[in-house]
């Protein structure tokens, strides 16, 4: 199934789009269900927060992560070569029901906010050295939107 176009670039357009998948139902497009979605989006956004633990190699840092991040923050979109799976420390466990589990999709929600209020400055981040707040939670809400685009709301 293909996903839709999304462009968020808000915190609370990323909550709004939650709040509708998780009211209307969706169907899933692609492997993860809207609380496995949120925990990797919580994930993500804690990890921006607190510190990594990993990183990019200095030279991909200073060379291919500074391109990649403004083409994301122009573009409003993941680049389609980007395909490869998440770092393990970021990836939801798999659901063993297939129904939503709320207290994540609550976690995410409070991740969120907390990134809205974040005022830095960042830990060391993955992709590129000197990411400013403001770029970091562009980034973010993008990413979200990514994720989000393959849950098709069933309105």
């Amino acid at each position: 199934m293909p996903n839709r176009t999304l462009s968020l670039r808000s915190s609370q357009q990323v909550l709004d789009e939650i709040d509708r998948l998780e009211r209307v139902g969706y169907t899933q497009g692609k492997k993860w269900t809207l609380s496995q979605a949120c925990d990797h989006i919580g994930k993500t956004l804690a990890m921006g927060m607190n510190g990594a633990p990993f990183r990019l190699p200095w030279i991909l840092r200073k060379t291919v992560g500074p391109l990649v991040v403004r083409s994301i923050l122009k573009s409003g979109r993941l680049p389609s070569l980007l395909k490869l799976d998440a770092p393990k420390p970021l990836l939801p466990k798999p659901s063993k029901t297939g129904k939503d589990d709320p207290q994540k999709i609550d976690w995410c929600r409070s991740m969120i906010r907390e990134a809205e209020q974040f005022a830095g400055p960042l830990p060391p981040y993955p992709l590129m050295d000197n990411i400013s707040v403001d770029d970091w939670r562009l980034l973010n809400w993008i990413h979200a939107g990514h994720h989000l685009s393959f849950l098709i709301p069933k309105e």
